[in-house]
């Protein structure tokens, strides 16, 4: 074996002490025993703090999901941080497998905590997002009702103080126009008595001069701001709230001015409304944004002016704000002008405890300084986020054990091959194995390394050792590690091939790569793809072209070499959260070019393995510039067509606000005008049906009689017409269905249309089908009414021929019966340019002769109330050939036997004792009218003026019979009526 280098039977010394000469000393047996105990135990409890901690971590985290305590986020944190510290500090000295073990637990378990907290966060920021566009939602409403109120009520105060009576009182007063002013300012206070507490008239010194409270001295109310405002601007006035010194309540005014026809202050109308209104509209909206939600109302000074839940809280300071949340509500007035869309809080309320915390969202009112607060206790919207985090400490338990068992698992799967691999190089490693073993780590990469290191040492020299004769372990060993020797050089070969193969398939990847790179160059896309570290790997010719670039200054750089420090910042931000997130992100950016500022929409998505494995991330960006601009353009066109449509939007709210002023006035007029009217129309008409029973009287007398009564007839319909279209305007038209005796109702109708149809020489006919109803149920007053108006136009507009009444009955609901009512005529017909015309008020069809005669309502109201009565009215004509108005009912049908239509015969007298009748009316032509038809018929007539004196004289005269009017002075028909029914001796009298 000369020549060739000696095999030891025996270990040598690693090869630092061989290097240096020196001896090698061995340890005893114990010594090592000892000394590996103990290191065994250092090194466990180093293994055991990185796993402890990150438990700790988890258990901390779950307390805070559960709690939301802040103390256990704190811990969660330090503890992450102390377990990351360990890991770093002893990872060398960790076994392969502890090592994958460990960073698989913590690339695993710190993104499930951080992605637990933030799922958290986001739920609590989405709900509680969610509840302050509900509370925003209920506070506008009810602040939007309360501005609305306090708008209408100024409105209906400065209508009322145009008046002319109060007008006439306050420039030349006197007792009895006093009286009449009070009877008005009771109607005021009637009109809500509930929550109106006073009304009071100022003159021009701010001196009370009518009050419906009544005081004996009335008190002087010139220093007052309700008398000073709307005396200074002329506009209404609103009153904070206050204590009403005189009435013990508190609440607040109204006021408005009094002005004369020519402008001058006269004085001023106010009304006092009481606290309980405003408690009512906060109370009537709880739970309007949700449960347990509930609404307050405060004022400037930010005391509680009506509370939601509980109304003794009015009055007192608002509790609890904090010394930066006070000052800005205190700023009431700069609300409207603040850019904040939702002015939401968190805070506490009494009625939930010291320890609820409440969200709030404020809006303020348009007319006052006040607030309207929403509330509703975080714990009510938060509810779902306890909910789902007790479902998510669950699933983080589950994923927890899972991964720490999947951890192990594949740790040990992972570090097998390599132990095993180790343990066949030292066997191959012959006579160095047990001397290399000491050299390094005897676990995992560290001896794997060694080994190899000293197999590739002894492969030069054993290449030629020839085949050993000796039948020792030595010769044995020997031709082992020769045999070993010639299947490695086996292997090389079918490497060499091997990669001659891969060559090819390299060949063909660089061709593909070549198409792929000609692909992306032409796409007009930016197209970039980064290493996990931020370096580029690729870019197409589109991104040189942009940047001015070329790919070999550009790859292997990072966006902080071509980029500013903050835009690369903003770039790696969104490269770490695509491959935190693993999927496509989208977002805008904006690139500087030659010709301006571009927009491109990047999208970054992360490129992974055949494992699943992230290790690069690729960004495609397309440029958007024209897009972008076209948007911003619609989107001022939008804007501008939004500020168009406020503006006119505003126009016809104060529109209609002038036309609702308008309407009322007009009611007003009207209702005043109809009393008016009526209460000489029927002096009038009752006196000319009183002449009309004398004896004595000539012809000439009796025509001029009945053209007296047939002139306050036409009149009083023509009122009637005007007060009834004036109702439909309104929509205060409404329907008194009764029991209608149908066969008694048709001929009544039919009596009176036949005398004036035959009158002209024109044939009137009937036709009512065998099956009609005997009684049902509608509006007897409004049916007649429309069938008078058809029958009367067709007579009017008839001068030959017949008119016709068709009633038909088709097959219906078993309790229901369907009418068809038709009037038809052969008169002069209507044009169809005019069919539609003639449903309009004040229209009319026909020649000059006909328009004369009428005053075009009829048909305008019949339309509007056979609509209310669910049908309509339809018209077929032609010029020349008559017409034909017809409409369809469905009546419900009746049992019971309906009252008579009406009295069939004319009452001349009564028999037996002689009845006392008292007439009650302040207007004096009213009771003469009855005086004079009742006298002759036997009774005794007695008279009162108003309510006060019927009472009197129902006393004194114990009448069997009261009629009664409704509006007079110093006690109304209502009062009166009342006062007399609770006298036992006038229980069961009738009182009309």
């Amino acid at each position: 074996m000369t020549g060739h280098r000696r095999l030891h039977w025996w270990p040598r010394p690693p090869r630092s002490m061989r290097r240096r000469n020196c001896r090698c000393i061995t340890p005893t047996n114990s010594s090592m025993k000892r000394f590996g105990d103990l290191a065994g135990t250092a090194r466990a409890a180093a293994h055991l703090l990185p796993l402890a901690l990150l438990t700790a971590a988890i258990g901390a985290v779950l307390v805070y999901l559960y709690v939301d305590s802040t103390m256990a986020l704190y811990a969660a944190a330090l503890l992450i941080l102390l377990g990351v510290a360990g890991t770093l500090k002893n990872f060398k000295s960790f076994e392969i497998r502890y090592k994958l073990h460990v960073a698989f637990l913590f690339l695993t378990l710190i993104p499930l905590i951080l992605l637990s907290l933030w799922n958290k966060l986001q739920m609590n920021d989405a709900l509680t997002n969610a509840a302050d566009v509900s509370l925003f939602a209920g506070a506008t409403r009810t602040a939007n009702r309360l501005d609305d109120f306090f708008i209408v009520e100024l409105n209906n105060l400065r209508v009322k103080a145009a008046l002319p009576a109060l007008q006439d009182y306050l420039s030349q007063p006197s007792p009895a126009s006093r009286q009449a002013v009070l009877e008005l300012l009771k109607i005021f206070g009637s009109e809500d008595s509930l929550y109106i507490s006073a009304v009071l008239l100022l003159d021009d010194k701010g001196r009370i001069v009518a009050d419906t409270r009544q005081y004996p001295v009335p008190p002087d109310m010139s220093a007052h701001d309700l008398f000073l405002v709307p005396r200074a601007s002329g506009q209404g006035f609103i009153s904070s709230i206050g204590a009403e010194e005189m009435i013990g309540e508190s609440g607040f005014y109204l006021s408005s001015a009094v002005r004369g026809p020519g402008g001058g202050f006269l004085g001023v109308l106010a009304i006092h409304y009481s606290r309980a209104f405003l408690q009512q509209v906060v109370s009537e909206s709880h739970g309007l944004a949700g449960e347990r939600s509930f609404a307050f109302l405060v004022d400037k000074e930010l005391r509680y002016l009506a509370h939601g839940k509980d109304a003794e809280l009015s009055g007192k300071p608002w509790q609890g704000l904090s010394s930066a949340l006070a000052p800005r509500l205190n700023a009431i007035e700069h609300f409207a002008q603040s850019k904040q869309a939702i002015h939401a809080f968190s805070t506490t309320d009494p009625t939930e405890g010291a320890q609820a915390a409440m969200q709030m969202v404020a809006v303020p009112l348009k007319n006052k300084p006040w607030l309207v607060v929403f509330a509703q206790p975080q714990e009510v919207f938060l509810a779902p986020v306890r909910a789902q985090n007790a479902n998510l400490i669950g699933v983080v338990l589950l994923i927890v054990v899972l991964t720490y068992v999947a951890g192990a698992l594949i740790a040990k799967g992972l570090s097998s091959p390599i132990v095993h691999l180790t343990s066949v190089a030292k066997r191959l490693g012959v006579a160095e194995a047990d001397a290399s073993a000491g050299t390094k780590s005897a676990e995992g990469f560290g001896t794997l390394f060694e080994t190899l290191e000293k197999m590739a040492a002894e492969l030069g020299d054993a290449v030629a050792v020839p085949p050993s004769p000796r039948g020792d372990e030595i010769g044995i060993l020997a031709n082992a590690f020769r045999s070993m020797v010639a299947q490695m050089r086996t292997l090389v070969t079918d490497l060499a091939q091997r990669v001659e193969e891969l060559e090819g398939a390299q060949r063909a990847v660089g061709e593909a790569q070549r198409l792929l790179q000609s692909v992306i160059d032409n796409s007009g896309a930016v197209v970039c793809v980064k290493d996990l570290a931020g370096r580029y790997l690729l870019i197409n010719r589109r991104f040189e072209e942009v940047l001015h670039v070329s790919e070999a200054s550009v790859i292997g750089k990072t966006d902080f070499d071509l980029f500013t420090a903050d835009e690369a910042a903003t770039y790696r931000a969104a490269d770490l959260r695509a491959v935190a997130l693993g999927t496509a992100l989208e977002a805008e950016e904006i690139v500087p070019q030659d010709d301006g500022l571009h927009t491109y929409i990047a999208i970054k998505y992360p490129l992974v393995d055949a494992a699943g494995k992230p290790y690069a991330t690729c960004g495609i960006s397309t440029d958007i510039t024209e897009r972008k601009q076209a948007e911003v353009e619609l989107k001022a066109h939008r804007a501008n067509l939004e500020q168009l449509i406020e503006v006119r939007t505003s126009q016809l709210q104060v529109a209609k606000e002038r036309a609702e002023v308008a309407n009322h006035a007009k009611s007003a007029f009207l209702a005043s005008m109809s009393h008016e009217l009526r209460t000489p129309l029927n002096a009038i008409l009752g006196y000319a049906q009183i002449l009309a029973q004398a004896s004595n009287l000539t012809e000439r007398q009796v025509t001029g009689l009945n053209t007296i009564y047939q002139s306050g007839e036409h009149l009083l319909m023509l009122i009637n017409d005007i007060l009834d279209l004036s109702k439909i305007e309104a929509g205060k038209l409404d329907l008194y269905p009764t029991a209608v005796n149908l066969p008694i109702f048709i001929a009544l109708i039919t009596d009176i249309v036949r005398v004036k149809v035959e009158q002209k020489g024109v044939r009137f006919i009937c036709e009512v089908p065998h099956d009609l109803p005997q009684v049902v149920r509608a509006d007897e007053q409004r049916l007649r009414q429309v069938l008078l108006n058809l029958l009367g136009n067709a007579t009017k507009f008839t001068e030959h021929g017949e008119v016709l009444l068709r009633i038909h009955r088709t097959p219906h609901k078993s309790r229901v019966a369907r009418l068809r009512f038709e009037v038809r005529d052969t008169g002069v017909g209507i044009a169809a340019s005019q069919q539609q015309r003639i449903f309009e008020p004040f229209e009319q069809a026909g020649d000059e002769q006909y328009r004369l005669g009428g005053t075009g309502l009829g048909l305008a109201i019949s339309r509007q109330l056979v609509r209310l009565m669910g049908s309509d009215i339809e018209v077929e004509s032609s010029e020349g050939a008559g017409s034909s108005f017809s409409f369809e009912l469905d009546l419900p049908m009746l049992q019971k036997e309906a009252p008579p239509s009406r009295i069939e015969s004319i009452v001349a007298g009564y028999e037996g004792p002689r009845k006392t009748v008292l007439v009650v009316d302040d207007v004096k032509e009213n009771r003469a009218v009855l005086a004079d038809m009742l006298g002759p018929l036997g009774f005794r007539v007695v008279e009162a003026e108003d309510g006060q004196q019927s009472l009197e004289r129902a006393e004194q005269q114990r009448p069997d019979l009261i009629l009664m009017d409704n509006l007079m002075p110093v006690m109304d028909g209502l009062e009166a009526t009342r006062r007399l029914r609770e006298m036992p001796a006038f229980k069961d009298t009738p009182i009309i």
